[in-house]
């Protein structure tokens, strides 16, 4: 009689053990993510580094001083070797539409400061200036975007983490009904 009640019991506790091993896995699932940074563009910026000064060493660039109101030797085909890296390496690399739109729109916009250093419009020093003034904004919308990411993550991390915890809960109150029903456990051997 004993072996009959634990046969019977049997898909019962099949039940319970196959939710306990589904909330270890589910808990699991929740330590293994991280809301660790992107590697992907600081190994582009790595990347687009070392090709910069490939650009450099092919086009045979010196910079000139920065009161200079005109470029140096081949420095406009360097500049357009450097454009072809950004968007070669950079562009690709950064996942977000509004970040990829402002690294373009910074390549333009050194692109129009350059024809005005050779117009003889404005000096090396004050293209630079702008330059770093753009890309000084770019990395504080970066850094806005990626705490933004950051605090979301951990909005979802704790949303799951509720989740699971009703989860458990429901399985508990569901473990509790059943002991009930069947009278709480009994001894396997007499």
């Amino acid at each position: 009689m004993a072996y009959l009640r634990k046969r019977e019991r049997s898909p019962i506790l099949r039940l319970i053990i196959i939710s306990i091993v589904c909330a270890i896995g589910y808990a699991h699932g929740l330590s293994a993510q991280s809301n660790t940074p992107d590697v992907g563009v600081d190994k582009a910026v790595v990347n687009l580094d070392a090709q910069i000064e490939v650009c450099r060493k092919e086009h045979h660039y010196v910079a000139l001083g920065d009161d200079e109101r005109r470029l140096a030797p081949n420095e406009l085909e360097f500049r357009e070797c450097v454009y072809r890296a950004v968007g070669d390496i950079l562009l690709p690399a950064i996942k977000t539409e509004s970040m990829r739109k402002a690294y373009k729109e910074l390549v333009e916009e050194d692109k129009r400061l350059t024809a005005d250093v050779i117009a003889g419009k404005i000096t090396r020093g004050e293209r630079t200036a702008r330059i770093e003034s753009m890309k000084a904004a770019i990395d504080r919308r970066v850094l806005e975007e990626t705490e933004m990411a950051r605090i979301t993550g951990e909005w979802e991390d704790a949303a799951r983490r509720r989740q699971y915890i009703e989860r458990a809960r429901q399985g508990l109150e569901m473990h509790r009904q059943i002991m009930t029903i069947n009278g709480g456990l009994q001894p396997a051997f007499r």
